[in-house]
């Protein structure tokens, strides 16, 4: 006589077609993101609880890393990871930090469970391979959903999605421009003195959107009539400096080209000129500063001046996330635009059917009540202030 397999070893099996799908698979800070499960049981299951996380997280590899991502799991191992962001619906059965571990019984059926997820402001932006000194950084948010098997696999399924990040209209119009001044550039020949240059820099911005919507105008005053050389070219490069944590208490630095543009104009000996660049940046990840990455950016201007070491001047700049017109909300206290917290915001709630999908559920007065002291309110209420350990 065969013996008889152990409860739930299999009872995974008699759950199919489980998958999460996501609305609005991009989405801006301070809105929802929205979707649903879907599953099938076959026949009843012994499950502890059915559960959707909501994840925001920070992951450093050091070495290779891969752009072919199907699955979240599918990353190479990362030597360090932080999750800055976590929520968690308790679906049906019993909740995982407040309630008593318990065994109830999915009946068979077909369930559609919809849900909706509230992304709080000040938090940083999707950015999928951000490199360092041979280092890769990433920052993904996903939604996981799985049904809690005792004795037997999980099921589950992860989705990825996009974040933006956002700033309020009013800092985005507070922009200013920049002059940088570059005083007596000596030009020499060995022990010859070949007169100096001047030049005076302008920024016509200190903050571009990151979205590439905007250029970035550089206007460099040449003066150069006190030289025997002509100054042959002016070259403006935007840098991306990035700042990853490794491994604990170890950082890599690293400056990397962001974009470049040189313009060929010849301001002879005895003259003044005046050279105009427009530089248009791709989109790329804004300015922001998180728990493992952070990134920042600044323009550089160099002179082509024969006989002299090129003279470059540096001025910082921010690439603005989203900007959108929105108040400073206060239910996440000392957190502003760009910047995370510096531990991780974590809640539980009982779930409800989300107002945004009333008529979308399915099999939900077959599932097992919720057992636990979770609170029973909407994740994108900012009532909830009560439920975030910040």
């Amino acid at each position: 006589m065969r013996p008889e397999e152990p409860m739930g070893l299999l009872d995974g099996f008699k759950i199919s077609n489980f998958s999460v799908s996501i609305d609005n698979p991009i989405v801006l800070a301070g809105t929802n993101v929205t979707g649903k499960v879907s599953f099938s049981v076959a026949s009843n299951v012994t499950i502890k609880a059915i559960r959707i996380r909501l994840t925001g997280r920070e992951t450093v590899t050091i070495g290779q890393c891969t752009q072919e991502r199907k699955k979240f799991e599918e990353m190479s191992d990362p030597s360090m990871k932080s999750n800055f962001l976590q929520c968690l619906l308790t679906v049906a059965g019993s909740c995982k930090y407040t309630g008593t571990p318990r065994e109830h019984v999915l009946r068979a059926g077909d369930y559609v469970i919809p849900f909706q997820f509230w992304i709080p402001f000040g938090l940083p932006a999707s950015a999928d391979s951000i490199r360092g000194d041979g280092y890769y950084g990433s920052i993904f948010y996903m939604v996981k959903a799985y049904i809690d098997i005792p004795r037997g696999r999980d099921v589950s399924h992860v989705q990825l999605f996009t974040v933006h990040s956002v700033m309020p209209i009013p800092q985005f119009y507070a922009r200013e421009p920049v002059s940088i001044n570059m005083p007596n550039i000596p030009v020499q020949f060995c022990c010859f003195s070949k007169g100096f240059v001047a030049a005076q820099v302008y920024l016509d911005k200190n903050a571009i959107p990151s979205g590439g919507e905007e250029p970035l105008n550089v206007t460099v005053d040449i003066d150069n009539t006190h030289s025997k050389e002509a100054v042959n070219a002016v070259r403006v490069r935007l840098l991306r400096q990035v700042e990853i944590q490794y491994m604990e208490n170890q950082w890599g630095k690293g400056t990397f080209l962001a974009s470049e543009k040189s313009t060929v104009q010849v301001v002879s000996p005895g003259s003044r000129g005046r050279v105009v660049v427009s530089l248009q940046p791709t989109a790329m990840c804004p300015s922001q500063a998180g728990l493992l990455i952070d990134v920042g950016y600044q323009v550089e201007v160099e002179l082509d001046i024969p006989w002299a070491s090129d003279q470059i001047v540096t001025r910082p700049i921010v690439l603005t996330p989203v900007p959108v017109q929105y108040d400073a909300p206060t239910f996440l206290p000392n957190v502003k635009p760009g910047k995370v917290p510096k531990r991780a915001v974590h809640c539980e709630f009982k779930y409800q059917v989300p107002p945004c999908a009333p008529d979308a559920a399915r099999g939900l007065e077959l599932l097992p009540p919720v057992q636990g002291l979770a609170r029973g309110l909407f994740p994108e209420q900012p009532e909830t202030v009560n439920a975030f350990s910040v």
